[in-house]
């Protein structure tokens, strides 16, 4: 699912880099998309978290950012048990101190990224044609025809 979800982000960068003068609330969006896994993963190791939330970056910052946190997260997961996966772990969400399992973190930045990247897509609409198919099933079948 990490390696997915650092394929459809790179699509959907190039698709912004690609579109006819996207708004501004698009690099916020895309921002914000790759952040927020960065500032995850920076609090389970207990570091500072390098951005806000919502800072704008340039796409070339999107891209190394979103290919940073594949490797982070990836060497995170890889390191862990089963069992030391399915362990809680103590974070704050949205300023009350709260339990999650890395398991479900890592299944619900897959979601967030997803949700956003759809609002990026949905905001490319008349800006560039094709607009970019992220969807899953659309790796894992790109994945099987290149195997």
């Amino acid at each position: 699912m990490l390696e997915y979800d650092l394929w459809a982000n790179n699509m959907v960068i190039k698709a912004v880099g690609e579109a006819d003068a996207p708004e501004e609330r698009v690099i916020e969006i895309l921002s914000h998309l790759v952040i927020a896994p960065n500032n995850w993963i920076r609090k389970i190791l207990d570091l500072s978290p390098v951005y806000k939330a919502w800072d704008k970056l340039a796409l070339a910052d999107c891209r190394r950012l979103s290919q940073d946190n594949l490797m982070r997260w990836m060497t995170l997961v890889l390191s862990k048990t089963d069992e030391e996966l399915e362990q809680s772990i103590l974070l704050p969400f949205m300023g009350i101190s709260s339990r999650i399992s890395i398991e479900d973190l890592v299944i619900h930045l897959i979601n967030h990224s997803s949700y956003h990247r759809g609002q990026i897509i949905h905001k490319l609409k008349g800006k560039l044609k094709p607009l970019p198919l992220s969807t899953y099933i659309a790796y894992t079948t790109q994945k099987v025809l290149i195997n």
